[in-house]
């Protein structure tokens, strides 16, 4: 049976599938579409499909101007989108641009590691930061797959969370929607639910129960990541500034791109022709416009009006917009001119870089240690899965590369090695991650032996043949014991 549950600010004693489905019809069936649509436009700004919706963007021009010759937009109107909202986002979602180093009780484990990789951590991992930044809130289901014996994390766009025991934080329970699924040969759209005892799956509107079993996990196998620490309830916040600007700026550019059509060019006027004998001439830009006299008494002018529009101008207006709001997301956006130090860039990404140590904070509190703590748990009632056990999980995040050129990186290495802050072996290693400490220790080796041969060659007498032949003696002896490579016998010391 259900434990009690919170649907929304209700406490419901000894919750059952009927009580559920109750509370599902009066609750869910009101407000859920609302907030569906709300996450649906959330996720069609990101994925660029602006357009495809009315509300988004037709609906704020007018669309009876021609209803003849187009009743479903204004004549001949193009409407324009930007995608800001998911250039924005993955500028900002940068957390898992380098995998965390995990240790178990202070320990690297492979087992781990391995298991990782078997859940797409890479990938799946970017995806959460990405849809946490854009989203807010997000729901992922941990699904042990019997037949194929592996584990794979869902991420449901839109869910609906219970609570119990006054909690408003963290659920005990969610509900969220998996498509259609067959059920006695017949295909029905399903909501899945999951708490720690059940696993029901609901018919979408009508709220009956289709199929209900133990939850096979012996656990609530579901986690929830947060934009932000919850405060009083379990809803943060999303990306509602970003969207509402980029439909702004979609807006504009619809209006502008429409307008230049009409206005960017010199318009032609003829006075004292009627309005249906002027669309009988026809313009070319290579052949003269000639132009019949009209009635007697009258005479034809034909000239060009040129529209003052200022569209520099309102090209700074957009970009204005979009500034404010990338600085409200602690986003420099550089838009032209000379490109900057390092060090300048260094300091305008300051804040961006303190964004990215509290959502570190984050998924770890919210993501990484409830996931190795729920998978440690399921391989109790999963048999097939093994899972190392270990009480504490610690995070060693990677640093982010530094925002610099050449001459400053290298400056950079020299000085932290001379401070023996670093060692050129380390140095090797994080320029080539797929080295281990004894192919960077001969790579080193080759590269100071090398150095030391060719700087001894004067230069009129280098050559490529020559240099090659040093390379090979020097491959050679890598390994032995000696620590000074003598010289060729044809290679003349530098004077």
């Amino acid at each position: 049976m259900f434990k009690d549950i919170i649907i929304p600010n209700l406490v419901l004693p000894n919750l059952s599938a009927q009580v559920v489905t109750q509370t599902l019809t009066e609750a869910l069936s009101e407000n859920e579409q609302l907030w569906k649509n709300n996450r649906q436009m959330l996720l069609d700004f990101y994925n660029s499909q602006q357009t495809d919706q009315d509300e988004y963007l037709k609906k704020y021009f007018n669309v009876s101007s021609d209803p003849i010759r187009a009743p479903d937009y204004p004549h001949n109107l193009v409407l324009t989108q930007l995608n800001w909202t998911a250039k924005l986002i993955d500028k900002k979602a940068k957390t898992y641009k380098r995998q965390p180093i995990r240790l178990i009780d202070a320990k690297p484990n492979d087992e781990y590691n391995e298991l990782l990789d078997s859940l797409g951590i890479k990938s799946t991992s970017k995806m959460i930061d990405r849809m946490t930044w854009l989203l807010g809130d997000v729901c992922i289901v941990l699904i042990a797959d019997a037949d194929k014996k592996t584990v794979r994390l869902d991420i449901p766009p839109y869910y609906r969370p219970f609570f119990s025991d006054l909690d408003k934080i963290n659920p005990i329970g969610v509900i969220y929607p998996v498509g259609l699924v067959k059920i006695k040969e017949e295909w029905i759209e399903a909501w899945q639910y999951w708490d720690e005892e059940n696993s029901i799956l609901f018919e979408h509107g009508t709220w009956e129960v289709l199929k209900q079993e133990e939850n096979p996990h012996g656990i609530f196998n579901a986690l929830f990541t947060h934009r932000q620490k919850p405060l009083n309830s379990h809803w943060t916040r999303d990306a509602q500034d970003l969207i509402d600007t980029n439909r702004d700026i979609n807006i504009a550019l619809t209006t502008m791109n429409n307008a230049l059509r009409y206005h960017g060019f010199p318009i032609l006027a003829l006075l004292g022709i009627e309005e249906s004998d002027a669309k009988t001439i026809k313009i070319r830009f290579d052949k003269a416009l000639t132009l019949s006299p009209g009635a007697a008494g009258t005479s034809v002018d034909a000239r060009f009006l040129y529209p003052n529009v200022d569209w520099n101008g309102l090209t700074i207006m957009l970009r204005s917009r979009f500034d404010m709001l990338a600085a409200s997301w602690n986003v420099h956006i550089k838009w032209e001119g000379d490109i900057m130090s390092g060090a300048a860039l260094e300091i305008l990404n300051m804040d961006n870089r303190e964004d990215i140590v509290d959502m570190q904070e984050l998924y770890e509190e919210f993501f990484e240690t409830p996931l190795l703590q729920k998978l440690q748990q399921m391989s109790d009632a999963v048999s097939w899965l093994n899972v190392p056990k270990g009480d504490k999980l610690t995070l060693d995040w990677q640093e982010e590369e530094f925002i610099e050129t050449p001459s400053e990186h290298n400056a950079r290495i020299k000085e932290r090695i001379e401070l023996n802050l670093t060692n050129p072996i380390d140095e090797l290693k994080a320029e080539n991650p797929d080295l281990d400490d004894a192919a960077a220790v001969k790579q080193y080796m080759r590269n100071v032996r090398a150095n030391s041969v060719v700087a001894k060659i004067a230069p009129a007498e280098m050559d490529e043949t020559k240099i090659l032949a040093i390379l090979d003696r020097v491959n050679g002896e890598l390994g032995t014991a000696g620590l000074m490579l003598p010289l060729p016998e044809d290679v003349t010391p530098a004077q």
